[in-house]
């Protein structure tokens, strides 16, 4: 049992597509995001903008007071990607009748194989004993409770103790959109250390 003097060798820690705030995150940027691709018309996110139209993942226990405009808004947006990979909406899915949730990544692009290499693993200071990383833990999924508030307020805590976190998004990222990302972070309005610079690879 942990007592209040437990103390925890914490340094820092990663998120990978965390739905961080559920009013910015998720659903709700999917739509602006699609028009700036070039994936839907812009008058119909415009649109949704005008009625104000708030899109949440269905696990989220708020109950948005939307004009019915706004779910034909949606499905239609929906209906244009729908042969697209939500997680990389610049990849086809290619195996029929299969939603893109439970698609699986081509081993050879499998982020999940990545982290779980011996040499990024000792990399990043995980020992042995840890379990590997899993992409989606549907265990966790079917059983995890939504909170209304997201978890936007515990990475306040962790700032004022100073840990260091990661926060990241895929920039073609339709589930969890970089956009929602972005905006939920510039409003906390923390200091900017370092301004914005390309991130390349292999130069």
């Amino acid at each position: 049992m942990l007592g209040k003097s437990t103390v925890f060798n914490l340094k820092g820690f990663i998120i990978g597509n965390g739905m961080t705030d559920m009013y910015i995150d998720s659903d709700n940027p999917l739509l602006e995001s699609l028009a700036n691709w070039g994936m839907i018309p812009f008058p119909t996110w415009k649109r949704a903008k005008e009625l104000r139209c708030l899109f949440l993942w269905e696990k989220v226990p708020i109950e948005p007071n939307n004009d019915p405009e706004c779910a034909d808004l949606y499905n239609y947006s929906m209906d244009l990607i729908k042969d697209l990979d939500i997680y990389d909406l610049y990849r086809t899915v290619y195996t029929l009748n299969t939603e893109a949730s439970s698609l699986k990544q081509e081993p050879e692009l499998s982020y999940e194989l990545y982290l779980n290499r011996k040499d990024v693993r000792e990399a990043l200071h995980i020992p042995d004993y840890v379990q590997t990383f899993l992409d989606c833990n549907d265990d966790f999924e079917d059983n995890y409770q939504v909170q209304r508030e997201g978890s936007i307020w515990i990475y306040r805590i962790f700032m004022l103790y100073g840990y260091k976190m990661l926060h990241y998004s895929g920039d073609t990222d339709g589930a969890v959109a970089t956009l929602g990302t972005r905006r939920w972070i510039q409003r906390e309005n923390w200091p900017i250390t370092a301004e914005w610079r390309p991130w390349t690879t292999d130069g």
